[in-house]
């Protein structure tokens, strides 16, 4: 099992990815907003690296007696289950009360309203709990719990009640339970998922479809497409393919090369191809990396450069190490590729002589 240190770093590399990719995607004018939206949020991190998890609505905020200390705030918390540490029915927490300005630059995110729920992941600091991290250390969930036997697993819990919060009566409640299904990224939520998506009204099934993706569930593929090619703003299309490069499975190789063949947006394409050269190593797709060496976006471009060069070691489809490749040496390797491959990869692929 992953330790978390290397898992606190993972996740700041992937952070800082998509921060990239927002820049990419965003008016320059909204660079600085980048927080990540609650539904990307990785829960199983944020249990690893709590010490007390609890679900309950606010009572108040108020602020803390010594002005100027941070966090500057303190909630109360009436708790409906404990899942992990402190026991009782009240909860007090200290919190970065929420701004509009902390909120746009990925601090002080968090909006503990009274009468507002939430799932809190707090650790113990000195003589009193604190949250995890001001923008994700808590999350809003459905009212609606399972009846729980006790002494089970923490993340068990969680998806039990998750599921439960599926039969919420209020559709925004169960859009965020399908959300937080997909937060937990465990496979034991695909039946459940598979039910909404079966089931559900289109804004629940497109959720569940983002959810099951974030679960690793590789049948849901032809249904990511469907939301690239419906060009839905949420989940945002740039979100939803960065899910696509953490898919290892084999059985993922069809969809990724129909999506990487299909999908409007260069970062689906892209990421697309990047699982099918960095995490599955599918020699079937080489096809699909010949064919975007012409595809309209560099970044595209380049990674099926990569992509002919992990599965052909063809020296015309791979940079120069030394001296260091600058951008304007891409393009002529990437010709060079192209070249490569009309006149003999074809052939080599199809065992012509």
């Amino acid at each position: 099992m992953e330790s978390l240190d290397n898992h606190i770093v993972r996740r700041r590399r992937v952070a800082k990815t998509l921060v990239l990719i927002l820049f990419v995607i965003a008016p320059v004018g909204l660079w600085p907003r980048i927080p990540m939206p609650p539904y990307t949020t990785d829960l199983t991190y944020l249990a690893a690296a709590a010490t007390t998890v609890f679900s309950g609505t606010v009572v108040d905020v108020s602020a803390r007696p010594q002005p100027g200390q941070y966090p500057r705030a303190i909630a109360r918390f009436r708790v409906d289950r404990s899942y992990r540490g402190r026991g009782g029915s009240s909860a007090t927490v200290y919190v970065e009360p929420y701004s509009d300005v902390g909120a746009v630059n990925g601090h002080s995110c968090i909006d503990f309203t009274p009468d507002s729920r939430w799932l809190v992941f707090a650790a113990e600091k000195d003589d009193h709990l604190e949250l995890v991290g001001d923008c994700d250390g808590a999350v809003t969930v459905s009212y609606l719990l399972a009846p729980m036997p006790g002494g089970t697993e923490l993340l068990s819990q969680l998806e039990a009640d998750f599921t439960a919060g599926l039969d919420d009566l209020g559709q925004a409640s169960r859009v965020i339970s399908i959300q937080r299904l997909g937060g937990l990224r465990l496979a034991s939520s695909r039946p459940a998922l598979h039910r909404v998506i079966e089931r559900g009204n289109p804004a629940e099934v497109k959720w569940a479809v983002y959810a099951a993706l974030r679960t690793g569930d590789t049948t849901v593929l032809p249904n990511v497409l469907d939301l690239f090619i419906g060009g839905d703003s949420e989940p945002a299309p740039a979100l939803v393919a960065w899910e696509l490069s953490r898919l290892t499975d084999k059985s993922a190789t069809a969809g990724l090369i129909e999506i990487a063949n299909s999908a409007p947006q260069p970062a689906a394409r892209a990421y697309a191809i990047s699982a099918l050269i960095e995490k599955i190593r599918a020699p079937e797709s080489l096809p699909t990396m010949a064919a975007h060496l012409t595809d309209p976006d560099r970044g595209v471009r380049y990674n099926a450069l990569n992509g002919m060069r992990v599965l052909t070691q063809e020296p015309a489809c791979t940079l120069p190490t030394e001296p260091r490749w600058t951008e304007d040496m891409v393009e002529p390797q990437i010709q060079q590729c192209l070249a490569w491959w009309e006149h003999a990869g074809k052939q080599r692929l199809s065992g012509k002589h």
